[in-house]
């Protein structure tokens, strides 16, 4: 059900419909798209959200989908789209915990976002739990893809409009905090450090030792614009076992950075100076050195797609794929 036209699926042609049936077994913070950049930039995208079985404690739940407007629309291009409108207002009653989750629904437009007065906990990284962390100097960076699960407590002295998201160079606000007018509030109570969220089955250890290890130099099967289906390459980059761990080079020659979206699996970013892993999952990654690695175990059978899109403009975007056995 990965959907990828011609890899997984033949493309929904036009006045046709396909039915995606799944059973998710990870609760998160996902999303649905066309894999084709301009229908994507054009809204066909939308979240994805599985709940965890265990109740989590926050009093609201919000989900954020920042997108851009159409360059041919009365929309200056800077402002970025949050649920499909511009600067909206999410109202909030003070002393509640709010659960933000992060959705960038652009082809490829990152965002640096910060809430201004505010001390928010990263949850989780593209939809998997992270050990909870207050971002530092309270800057949260948000790829192409990427999605992060934020706990923000109202202060209970907050009152009137609060910017709350800032994106672009200027800090330009795209959402604001608004204090609902009626209702009650929470019982003031003092917040603690929240517990992390529920854990997903994902390994609890990668054995890089006897990892398949792989090189994928990004920009490798280059297209022309942004194509409707990425023509890919009729033999897979590598075929893999299921269950056992894979080392991946991704190696960029590139004059600028590249965005890297691994189908089907999360991977741990390695330290660059030994085989240590940040402690957080990610199936999306900016590529801005000559070389990131990356590591996962191979546990969803079938054809997975490699993403590499060309965030600057003249540069193409690539595609390999891989096997599962």
């Amino acid at each position: 059900m990965d959907g990828v036209p011609d890899l997984t699926q033949m493309p929904v042609a036009p006045g046709g419909s396909f039915d995606y049936r799944l059973r998710p077994p990870d609760a998160g913070t996902f999303w649905y798209h066309a894999h084709s950049a301009e229908q994507l930039d054009q809204g066909l995208h939308g979240a994805l959200i599985v709940d965890e079985r265990e109740a989590v404690d926050v009093d609201r739940d919000v989900a954020l989908v920042l997108g851009m407007p159409d360059p041919t629309q009365p929309i200056a291009r800077e402002a970025a789209l949050v649920n499909g409108a511009v600067q909206p207002d999410i109202a909030v009653r003070p002393g509640e915990r709010l659960r933000l989750r992060l959705i960038n629904a652009t082809s490829a437009r990152g965002f640096s976002l910060r809430l201004p007065g505010a001390a928010p906990w990263v949850m989780a990284i593209d939809g998997e739990p992270a050990e909870p962390f207050i971002p530092r100097e309270g800057r949260l960076g948000l790829a192409p893809g990427g999605r992060l699960d934020l706990f923000l407590d109202v202060s209970p002295g907050a009152a009137g409009i609060t910017p709350v998201l800032s994106g672009f160079r200027d800090e330009t606000p795209i959402a604001r905090l608004v204090s609902e007018p009626t209702g009650e509030a929470p019982a003031a109570r003092r917040r603690s450090q929240p517990l992390p969220l529920p854990a997903n089955p994902l390994p609890a250890r990668i054995d890089l030792r006897n990892a398949l290890r792989v090189d994928m130099s990004l920009g490798e099967n280059p297209v022309e614009g942004k194509a409707a289906a990425i023509p890919l390459p009729a033999a897979p980059l590598f075929t893999v076992k299921r269950g056992r761990s894979v080392s991946l080079a991704l190696r960029n020659a590139g004059a600028s950075a590249r965005l890297v979206h691994v189908h089907g699996h999360h991977f741990r970013l390695l330290d660059a100076l030994d085989d240590g892993w940040k402690p957080y999952w990610l199936d999306t990654l900016v590529v801005a050195t000559p070389v990131e690695r990356i590591a996962f175990v191979a546990d969803n059978p079938g054809k997975w797609l490699i993403q590499g899109t060309a965030l600057a403009e003249g540069e193409k975007p690539s595609a390999q794929w891989f096997e599962v056995t």
